[in-house]
């Protein structure tokens, strides 16, 4: 993972060269060339409420370390404290430490480089004539500097400059062998830059690899040095990783995990965020399109594609999963994985296809809002998400849990077929006549059919008493779902009332249900299974909401009465 990964961030120097990074900085302080203002208020870029980083100013590629316990001061790129020492927060004392470290940072720039604009920030700096803030400046903001329009930041000789101290501060520490690039060099005690935007870290970022404490430092190695890690693939693993993060197209949020993939080459002839968070017909359809005409050519199919779930742990960045394939196969277990999804909607019509959160939303329970995703273990959205992209089977637990939900809401919902159905072929020894897209009269299995015949006893009553609320589902679905014997034989025995019912109001109906007990009812052996196992039960749920959705007519509206037909939420 390393490697790629590294490889990855190094392409992103275009945008920002070694040791700097991409930031909002909101103030400038425009300088004269002699370093007198031009400007007596600090310009301020920020344009919105501060939500998006163009919000809390302008982008630029500027000076960055990771600042630890020790202080250490970013020159043309640091907030008030560091390039003022001013802030009504601050410790008078510390101020002054913090203020003085950057003076001695600008000094250093002026005497390495001689540009005249880093001599004139000094001789402001050291003028000591500070700009009027105003009532509402931010003092945590960072502040840059222009001079007669050229921002020092942004000099070539000033990024040069700050490569070679940052390399001198190295020097005192042990050369070792580095377990990216396996290269002998100095490796950093701390990886220069942090990780944002991993769920469950802290705000400030994370770090890829550290230790603080006696029982991961071995052989005395402290910090970064655990796993050592020169400063050009240190640099472009946390590049790497913040790109990936903050790119539209590269990770994705779900069940407190930040998914990341990428393509080796870069170039990818599908948009896996969407397929995977907002499928649509069209967009499935185009991907299966795609595979099966080999409309993707050669050379990016045999590309290498990766991904990773992440999460954070304080300030720490865990991988939790490493995936390592092609963007063809990618490209076949993604068709694959839609394929296998889909189920026929509550009115008979094939269904739109499911993104990752929906299905996962399955699993969890429900509350007025949606499914509550505070109890939506990690496990499950990585083991989706390694299963859509690798083809592996999902593990025997999503199916647990699907079947659950059933019993618990005494309704199949249809993300609760999709997910069974997803969840029985994995299994080696079913097919797609056992868990098919819609009904199948001819189903092998017993407990298929049980299903069906409480979905045919259900109709029967709501057709002779339309306003019910509770049905026989809503009191006996998880007896029947796990334990036939003991609960159809009484099923049919209140049916009859509900059927003498239709059979003097409504003779046509009558008729049709009674048909349909029969034929299914011939389905059955003589005796109902005394017990059924997860994967039974999987079956009882399916054919139970096939049987539902064959029956209704489409496009017709659900009874509002009935939670069958309730929409997914997302």
């Amino acid at each position: 993972m390393l490697p790629e990964l590294k490889e990855y961030g190094v392409r992103q120097r275009d945008v920002a060269p070694l040791l700097y990074q991409n930031i909002s900085v909101r103030y400038v302080v425009e300088l004269n060339g002699d370093g007198t203002l031009r400007n007596p208020v600090p310009i301020d870029r920020a344009t919105g409420a501060g939500k998006s980083r163009s919000e809390r100013g302008t982008v630029e590629s500027v000076p960055n370390l990771t600042r630890t316990s020790s202080p250490v001061a970013l020159p043309f790129a640091d907030g008030s404290d560091y390039t003022f020492g001013v802030d009504p927060k601050g410790q008078p004392a510390k101020l002054a430490a913090r203020h003085q470290l950057y003076v001695k940072a600008v000094e250093e720039c002026a005497e390495a480089t001689g540009e005249p604009a880093v001599r004139a920030v000094l001789a402001f700096l050291q003028r000591g004539a500070w700009p009027r803030f105003p009532d509402d400046f931010d003092y945590g903001a960072e502040v840059t500097f222009s001079v007669d329009g050229v921002k020092p930041a942004e000099l070539p000789s000033v990024h040069r400059f700050w490569v070679d101290r940052y390399r001198r501060s190295l020097e005192t520490l042990p050369e070792q062998e580095c377990v990216v690039c396996g290269r002998r060099d100095h490796a950093v005690d701390t990886y220069p830059g942090r990780v944002k935007g991993v769920l469950g870290g802290q705000s400030a970022g994370t770090a890829l690899v550290s230790a603080n404490t006696d029982v991961f430092e071995s052989y005395g190695l402290k910090g970064s040095q655990i796993a050592p890690t020169c400063l050009e693939c240190a640099d472009g693993l946390t590049k790497g990783l913040n790109h990936l993060i903050a790119g539209q197209k590269t990770h994705l949020y779900l069940g407190g995990s930040t998914f990341i993939f990428w393509a080796r080459s870069g170039e990818l002839p599908f948009d896996p965020n969407t397929l995977m968070t907002d499928p649509t017909s069209e967009t499935v359809q185009d991907l299966l399109a795609s595979v099966h005409s080999g409309r993707i050519p050669a050379h990016i199919a045999a590309d290498r594609f990766f991904a990773a779930p992440l999460t954070g742990s304080g300030g720490r960045t865990v991988v939790r999963d490493w995936i390592d394939t092609t963007v063809g196969e990618v490209a076949a277990n993604l068709a694959d994985w839609f394929d296998r999804q889909r189920i026929v909607d509550w009115d008979g019509a094939e269904g739109a296809p499911f993104g990752l959160r929906q299905l996962a939303g399955g699993t969890i329970p429900l509350r007025r809002a949606g499914p509550d995703w505070d109890r939506l273990p990690a496990t499950v959205s990585r083991a989706m998400l390694r299963a859509a992209l690798t083809g592996a089977p999902l593990p025997p637990d999503i199916l647990y849990r699907a079947v659950q939900r059933t019993h618990a809401e005494r309704n199949v919902r249809r993300v609760h077929a999709a997910l069974i159905k997803l969840s029985l072929l994995a299994q080696r020894d079913v097919t797609k006549e056992i868990a098919p897209v819609s009904l199948n009269p001819d189903h092998p299995a017993a407990a298929y059919h049980c299903g069906r015949l409480l979905a045919v006893l259900e109709e029967a009553q709501r057709a002779a008493m339309p306003r019910v609320t509770n049905t026989i589902v809503d009191r006996f679905y998880g007896a029947a779902s796990s334990s036939p014997a003991s609960v159809f034989g009484r099923l049919f025995r209140g049916a009859q009332p509900h059927l003498s019912t239709l059979e003097n109001s409504n003779r046509g109906a009558f008729i049709a249900i009674q048909q349909k007990l029969e034929e299914v009812s011939s389905r059955i052996d003589d005796d109902f299974p005394a017990t059924l196992t997860l994967k039974e039960q999987g079956l009882f749920a399916l054919g139970y909401y096939h049987q539902r959705a064959h029956r209704n007519p489409r496009h017709d509206k659900p009874s509002a009465s009935d939670p069958q037909n309730a929409p997914e939420e997302d």
